[in-house]
C-alpha cells in the first residue's frame, strides 16, 4: 500500500475556515450562560455583603444602646436616638440612594428601635429592614429570560434584628 499524501496548506486553511464558523456558533450558545453565571455571582456577592452589613449594624446599634446612662433624663428617647445613630454610622459606606431604603415608613428614621420587657428584663430591640427589589430603581437590573424567568432572583426585603439587655 502506497503512503498517503500529506495534505497541502490550502487544504488545512479550508478546514480552519470551516471550524471558525463552528466556533462562532458554539460561542453564541455558551456566552449567555457564562454571562448569567458571572452576573449572578456579582449580584449575589453584593447582596450577601449588604445582608452581613445590616446584621452587623443591628448588633452594633443594640450594643450602643446599652451604654446609655439609665439615670439620664428622657432615657428611652436617648436609647432610640443612640441606636439609630450607631446603625446609621455603621452603614455610612453605602451610597445615599441605598441608605434611603432603610427608612422606617412611620417616621422616616433609620430602622425601628423599641424598648420591651422580656421575662422581667428590659431589653432594646433594633430592627433594620432593607428593600432589595421593591423600591424603584432596583439595586441591580433583573433580566427576564424566556423559559428561565428573572435572573438573578432576588429577595424583596432583607431584615436584621438584634436584642440587648438594658
Amino acid at each position: 500500500m502506497p503512503p498517503r499524501p500529506i495534505p497541502s496548506r490550502r487544504w488545512w486553511s479550508g478546514i480552519r475556515r470551516m471550524q471558525s464558523g463552528a466556533s462562532v456558533v458554539e460561542f453564541a450558545f455558551v456566552f449567555p450562560i457564562l454571562f448569567m453565571l458571572i452576573y449572578g455571582a456579582v449580584v449575589y456577592s453584593y447582596v450577601f455583603v449588604i445582608n452581613e452589613s445590616i446584621h452587623y449594624a443591628a448588633k452594633t446599634a443594640a450594643e450602643s444602646a446599652v451604654r446609655v446612662d439609665p439615670q439620664a433624663a428622657d432615657y428611652e428617647t436617648l436609647v432610640r436616638s443612640t441606636a439609630r445613630n450607631a446603625a446609621s454610622n455603621t452603614l455610612a459606606w453605602m451610597p445615599v440612594s441605598q441608605r434611603a431604603r432603610f427608612a422606617d415608613q412611620e417616621d422616616d428614621l433609620f430602622g425601628t428601635v423599641t424598648i420591651e420587657e422580656i421575662d422581667g428584663n428590659q431589653v432594646v430591640r433594633v430592627v433594620l429592614n432593607f428593600d432589595v427589589s421593591e423600591s424603584s430603581p432596583a439595586i441591580f437590573p433583573v433580566i427576564s429570560l424566556p423559559l428561565v424567568g428573572d435572573v438573578p432572583p432576588l429577595p424583596a426585603r432583607m431584615q436584621a434584628s438584634a436584642v440587648a439587655l438594658l
